[in-house]
């Protein structure tokens, strides 16, 4: 094998195992690939980002390497999250096989620069080696990412949260950083050999990944089971005019003296469009996971996207505290929305 295609194949490597990993838990069809390239230039930019720094530090300090070990572990894990954790608050990213799979795009897209960049320096080093090594890094890119964007998902970044609590969610979301750094940490401290530091990496992602895949799933279903027949009793309800039949339509006629009876009106055109939306998206969702695919046309995104910008609009006609009145009936979430704009 030439020196010029061996960094390729041991950059290639990480890359082909993150599509493996992408079919096992992207059940619901979640991510998309626009998305995913995206998410994979960010972890390589990172790469370069982290490498162009190393390089201005010895131009500075007569040549001398890098600070130390933890300052570029702490500056490598950092950088990759940054781009998840500002998606995560922007409620971008609800689920966490998405974040499982976001996270390792752009772990791999670091490894893959990474890789390139070490072996390029490297020419004579043997193959197995490299690939070995390669591999071990691929593999832990890809889980420190996303095990740390698991973490952020799991804090409370539902709607309707004041900025001092999503601001409170990055001071303390940086705490969640900690098992992505140590896991580095260690890693790069070379304590075994390249192929038992590779068996360590695979066995603890591997179990990390499971864990995680099982636990979306369950939530997932638990998500889609609890408040669908509910939403689709409410539907109808409000299509046939029979609100006052059903525990939230009583609810939203208890609240109806409090607004003038146009934004009522507007408050009550939201909840339908919201639900339609959200029943639509949600049986599509478990149509995919029961193995049905379910083909959508063009004139269907359009008339989705209508209703989107609809829903926006009318959102924007309703004061904030008929949003917080409106909560108990829609159960506003992070899962929701994507369920309406993705599926």
């Amino acid at each position: 094998m030439s020196p010029g295609t061996l960094p390729v194949l041991a950059a290639l490597l990480p890359i082909i195992l993150y599509l493996g990993v992408l079919q096992i838990f992207d059940a619901f069809s979640m991510t998309r690939w626009r998305r995913l390239a995206g998410h994979f230039l960010w972890g390589a930019a990172c790469t370069l980002m982290v490498y162009a720094i190393a390089q201005l530090w010895r131009h500075f300090h007569d040549g001398r390497p890098w600070t130390g070990l933890l300052p570029s572990v702490l500056l490598e894990e950092g950088l990759k999250s940054s781009l998840l954790v500002v998606l995560i608050a922007r409620r971008r990213i609800a689920f966490l096989a998405e974040a499982q799979i976001y996270g390792q795009a752009v772990g791999a897209g670091f490894a893959f620069v990474e890789n390139i960049l070490y072996l390029s320096m490297f020419p004579d080093m043997e193959t197995g080696t490299a690939i070995v090594r390669g591999m071990g890094t691929g593999m832990l890119h890809m889980g420190c990412t996303s095990t740390a964007a698991s973490l952020w998902l799991l804090l409370p970044w539902s709607d309707g949260r004041s900025t001092h609590d999503v601001r409170r969610n990055y001071a303390s979301g940086i705490l969640l950083l900690i098992p992505s750094v140590a896991i580095h940490y260690i890693y790069n401290m070379w304590l075994f050999s390249p192929s038992a530091q590779l068996l360590c990496v695979v066995t603890t992602f591997f179990l990390v990944y499971v864990a995680v895949g099982r636990f979306n799933e369950r939530q997932t279903l638990r998500w889609l089971d609890v408040s669908i027949q509910t939403d689709v009793i409410l539907l109808q309800a409000l299509h046939e005019g029979r609100l006052c039949d059903t525990p939230s339509g009583k609810y939203l006629a208890s609240i109806r003296q409090r607004f003038h009876p146009l934004v009522f009106f507007d408050m009550c055109v939201y909840v339908q469009l919201y639900l339609e939306l959200l029943v639509a998206g949600k049986s599509r969702m478990m149509l995919r996971d029961a193995g049905i695919h379910v083909e959508v046309s063009e004139e269907e995104k359009t008339r989705q996207k209508e209703k989107m910008a609809e829903l926006n609009a009318l959102s924007s006609r309703i004061p904030l505290v008929g949003h917080h009145l409106l909560r108990p009936v829609l159960h506003t979430s992070a899962k929701n929305r994507w369920a309406m704009s993705n599926s």
